[in-house]
């Protein structure tokens, strides 16, 4: 995603405005904000609280800003007011800042307050200054603002605080952009984009211009590391490290549509040999509802919106609300995949594109449950680009349906507690190899190369050959069923690189940093498969050294980590906050279709046994009617005649099929 400077522009001044020292108490808006979330608490209405802080994003952030200074100012854990409205605004963000700020409140002493404080009013200054720089566009100006920020970002450093030190950081980087000093901003952007993703903010526009930016200068020949200006010591591997005497190479590409849907295996975590794993669409008739729109897919520049009248459907391609002859229609059957071929633009050089689409009808069953899927569909890629490289086949899938070729995005999952991320990835077949996750380096031809493409469709792509040293990493995986897809990415020079590690054999990938990006557990057949998603969560960094095998030692035992409320005299276990970690700290989430029922254990606060342990059990019909999202979990355990202060809970599960185990919570 690239801004005009106008939208740029307005956007910083609009962040930077904001970047100011709050007042020691709630204004008229935040104190009635706030009255609203303390009715909420008491009516313990989580999904009201989850809409107050969607609603009004900026005043929720407000509102936490305010608290922020209070815990530091005071010392006092002023967060425990608005613990709900810290997850809530978390969840709306899809990101962990909110809650990792508050954490790294709690143990602070005198001393470090008084440095956050510093801090603060650092960033405040500089904001401000460069909010000037930012209207008046004069190089002065901006080397003021440079000056300003990077003391700002000193301050935030010695804080500790990488939320503030990241946003700094963005904002050096931008400033030496105005100035010239591009491979300045390389490296600022490569530093502020590890310190964003620590500090849990989502890799939202900002982010993601950090990306294009450091990539347009790298492609312009700013990169430091071509420049020589890297610290001296082993050769390091880049997305810029090309062979000597090499060039950029650029390939037409070929349109084809698939002739099944499994004729590729997906690569992403949504399943592609289960239908109703697939994407999800609305498909109500009009009389109900105005369109249905299949979010992830702009394949022409525009989501795409589905009519429907009666038994007929159409793509509305020229958004006037009616089928026209610029219109294609749509192909939807009950239970069966078809193909669904689009064409947009001039007929000599139309843009193409297919998916394949079906509805559910009746008789569908979801986790056990009949359920009518007459009013939505599933969706998946139906067509694919194709170029030989170097005599072999080069297969690019547009896995992750957005319409665009080579175009992974960080997405929140918007089911489990904490939005945990994951990469939503494309995918590439090299020969007659298995289907891999999108790589800006890939293997062809026993030689590496960097691939770009030139155009979102990728009708032609760009290759240049790599000169790179390699290692290798082998999943060890402790469990019944190993991942049948674990895709980890490289974080620092070679940002873009994805490789699948899974099957339990050494894979070659280029030297470097990397981590978890996403992954797929899989058993069974289409129609009663189980799976599940693994998200990177706590697990760390690792790296994989020239000539070296780097082992990932994963899967279990696991974890499971839970929230209680306390209901009058019940103390209740609350099934959407359950998550289970395996020994890394990846998360496995989106357990299809075999739910963890843990054993309930409770004993008075380190003493003797409440009982003997019981099973938690399967959610009711109503449930799943009035919250389909619930179906992930289990019911409700109530625990009568407890008080949370007095009782400890702990959940256990020997084995779990997809899993093994075993899956243990602490005492808590």
């Amino acid at each position: 995603m690239r801004w005009s400077n106008c939208v740029r522009l307005v956007a910083l001044i609009a962040i930077l405005s904001r970047a100011v020292a709050p007042a020691q108490d709630l204004g008229a808006r935040q104190q009635e904000f706030m009255t609203s979330y303390r009715n909420l608490v008491e009516l313990q209405d989580l999904r009201g609280i989850g809409r107050l802080a969607s609603k009004d994003k900026q005043l929720t952030e407000d509102v936490l800003l305010q608290y922020s200074f209070r815990v530091v100012r005071s010392g006092a854990d002023a967060a425990n007011e608005v613990d709900l409205l810290i997850t809530a605004a978390d969840e709306s963000e899809q990101g962990t800042r909110f809650r990792k700020r508050f954490d790294r409140f709690k143990p602070m002493d005198a001393e470090a307050r008084g440095a956050w404080l510093e801090a603060w009013n650092a960033w405040a200054k500089a904001s401000n200054i460069f909010a000037e720089a930012t209207t008046k566009r004069e190089q002065s100006e901006f080397r003021r603002a440079l000056v300003e920020m990077t003391d700002a970002l000193t301050a935030a450093l010695k804080a500790n605080d990488p939320e503030m030190a990241a946003m700094a950081r963005y904002h050096v980087g931008y400033a030496q952009e105005q100035l010239g000093e591009y491979a300045e901003v390389i490296k600022a952007f490569d530093v502020a984009m590890d310190e964003w993703v620590a500090a849990g903010r989502p890799k939202e526009a900002m982010y993601q211009y950090m990306v294009d930016k450091r990539r347009e200068l790298i492609d312009k020949g700013h990169d430091p590391l071509e420049a020589g200006k890297a610290e001296p010591g082993p050769k390091k591997n880049a997305t810029t490290s090309y062979r000597e005497g090499s060039a950029w190479v650029e390939l037409e590409t070929a349109y084809k549509e698939m002739k099944e849907p499994a004729q590729f295996a997906s690569t992403t975590p949504w399943g592609v040999d289960n239908f109703l794993l697939w994407r999800e669409f609305g498909w109500s008739d009009k009389k109900a509802h105005e369109f249905g729109v299949l979010v992830q897919a702009a394949p022409f520049g525009k989501p795409l919106k589905v009519f429907r009248e009666g038994g007929k459907g159409w793509f509305d391609l020229d958004e006037d609300g009616k089928e026209g002859k610029a219109d294609a229609i749509v192909k939807v059957i009950d239970g069966k995949p078809t193909l669904n071929s689009l064409k947009a633009g001039p007929a000599k050089d139309a843009d193409r594109y297919a998916f394949y689409m079906l509805s559910g009808g009746q008789g569908q069953q979801w986790f056990g449950t009949l359920v009518n899927y007459q009013t939505s569909g599933r969706y998946r890629i139906g067509c694919y680009r194709e170029v030989k490289v170097e005599g072999e086949p080069l297969v690019l899938i547009d896995d992750n349906c957005t319409g665009s070729i080579g175009d992974p995005s960080d997405q929140g999952d918007n089911i489990w507690r904490g939005n945990p991320r994951y990469i939503d990835n494309d995918a590439l077949v090299v020969g007659k190899g298995k289907v891999a996750p999108w790589s800006d380096i890939v293997s062809i031809a026993g030689r590496w190369w960097n691939l770009k493409v030139v155009d979102p469709h990728a009708k032609k792509i760009r290759l240049r050959e790599l000169d790179l040293t390699t290692g290798q990493v082998v999943v060890k995986w402790n469990g019944p069923v190993a991942p049948k897809v674990l895709a980890i990415g490289e974080t620092e020079a070679m940002k873009g690189a994805y490789f699948d590690v899974a099957g339990g054999a050494p894979v070659t990938v280029p030297a470097g940093r990397y981590e978890i990006a996403y992954g797929r557990l899989e058993a069974g057949k289409p129609g009663q498969m189980k799976q599940a998603w693994i998200f990177k969560g706590e697990s760390g960094a690792f790296d994989v050294k020239p000539g070296e095998v780097t082992t990932l030692d994963l899967g279990g035992p696991y974890t499971v980590d839970f929230k209680t409320e306390q209901r009058d005299k019940a103390l209740v276990i609350l099934p959407k906050t359950l998550l289970v970690k395996e020994k890394s700290g990846a998360i496995i989430g989106r357990i299809y279709d075999e739910i963890p029922y843990y054993e309930v254990a409770a004993r008075k606060r380190g003493g003797g046994a409440l009982g003997k342990p019981k099973a938690m059990s399967k959610i009711s019909t109503e449930t799943f009617n009035s919250d389909n999202s619930a179906t992930w979990f289990p019911a409700e355990y109530v625990i009568d005649h407890a008080k949370e202060e007095e009782t400890e809970i702990q959940l256990t599960l020997k084995k779990h099929s997809l899993l093994g185990g075993p899956i243990t919570s602490e005492w808590k």
